[in-house]
């Protein structure tokens, strides 16, 4: 029964932490998922640290965000957990981390990353372009 309390605590973090995150309050949504992150088992740790990454670079924290973001994009258990698609929004969201922190190059190699992903898929998925103009952005 605790371990049920301790798991909808968890769940409970994570929806009021997406809610502070698409009204644009990243503090409360970084508080509500930095709250939830303890109290997740290991099959709710990457729900949590996905979006706290995404919080953490709508607040202007590439660096946290690159350190979540780095575990997730490597572990084999995100690609069988969240599938392929958020599986390359992680790519994306990396990226875009490592823009923020200067490391441009790093940055580059991941828009490569999707592009290469992507180079035979629909040519109107909106993350391949975004990923294109990122990398020429890059590139002048």
């Amino acid at each position: 029964m605790l371990l049920r309390v301790i798991a909808l605590g968890a769940w409970l973090g994570i929806a009021q932490g997406r809610v502070q995150l698409l009204l644009g309050s990243t503090d409360a949504a970084i508080g509500y998922l930095e709250t939830a992150a303890p109290l997740s088992r290991r099959n709710l740790r990457p729900i949590v640290e996905h979006h706290l990454a995404e919080a953490y670079l709508a607040a202007g924290r590439p660096a946290e965000a690159a350190q979540l973001l780095e575990r997730e994009v490597t572990t084999m258990e995100t690609i069988s957990f969240w599938g392929p698609i958020r599986y390359v929004n992680a790519i994306f969201m990396l990226g875009q981390a490592y823009e923020g922190t200067g490391k441009s190059k790093e940055a580059a190699e991941q828009y490569r990353r999707i592009l290469e992903m992507y180079k035979d898929g629909d040519p109107r998925i909106p993350l391949r372009d975004e990923a294109r103009e990122r990398l020429e952005q890059l590139q002048t």
